[in-house]
């Protein structure tokens, strides 16, 4: 996905129904300029031409973190995301919504002023600074475990985010998750239904 600000295009390319909508964003910019930088953004799909537009936005940095923002209408109220929330690959949805539980999400935005738009800058700051912890956590303890089996057999499943290790009749199982790895051991023997095959067993003496 390709991102181009608006003064990057000729908007003369574009339809009467894209350039209306984004006439529309213009004007939404235009307001939340007066308190805090911002861009019209139009959004692209990798090698499409310049009037297929796949979506556009208002863009905005605070601290290095980029912000979309958004007004409705029918609410007459101004709503900032933070898309880069979802970049972790190494935490999962209920992982952010317990991180956001230990922080008081600021009052909606009906009419703009600086100090309401940097309290939710810093709201999604200080759960993006948190669930970053957590995802170098999950992610050292899950490099940690692949360190610890890279020299073993192990038969890796198609997807590579799981395996196994046999040996004498035992089979040790794993599976790399978002937050963590399950493991488990069970018995695979393949032996006769036997009285000799059960003593064998059970004197640990089957191979």
């Amino acid at each position: 996905m390709k991102h181009l600000n608006i003064a990057e295009i000729d908007t003369t390319i574009l339809n009467e129904f894209q350039n209306r909508d984004l006439t529309q964003l213009i004007k939404i910019n235009e307001e939340f300029n007066k308190f805090y930088p911002s861009q019209v953004f139009l959004a692209y799909s990798d090698n499409a031409p310049l009037n297929c537009i796949e979506y556009t936005y208002i863009g905005a940095t605070y601290k290095g973190l980029n912000f979309w923002v958004r007004y409705s209408e029918h609410k007459k109220q101004y709503t900032i995301n933070c898309d880069e929330l979802q970049k972790f690959k190494n935490v999962t949805y209920y992982t952010r919504k317990e991180i956001e539980k230990n922080f008081k999400e600021p009052q909606n935005i009906g009419v703009l002023n600086l100090k309401k738009i940097i309290s939710w800058f810093e709201y999604y700051l200080a759960i993006y600074t948190e669930l970053e912890k957590a995802d170098q956590i999950n992610a050292d303890n899950k490099n940690a475990f692949l360190d610890s089996i890279k020299h073993l057999p192990v038969k890796w499943n198609f997807d590579k985010k799981g395996g196994e290790i046999e040996k004498n009749g035992i089979v040790y199982e794993f599976s790399i998750h978002e937050t963590h790895i399950s493991q488990s051991v069970k018995l695979s023997y393949k032996v006769p239904n036997t009285l000799e095959a059960f003593f064998k067993l059970a004197d640990n003496k089957y191979l």
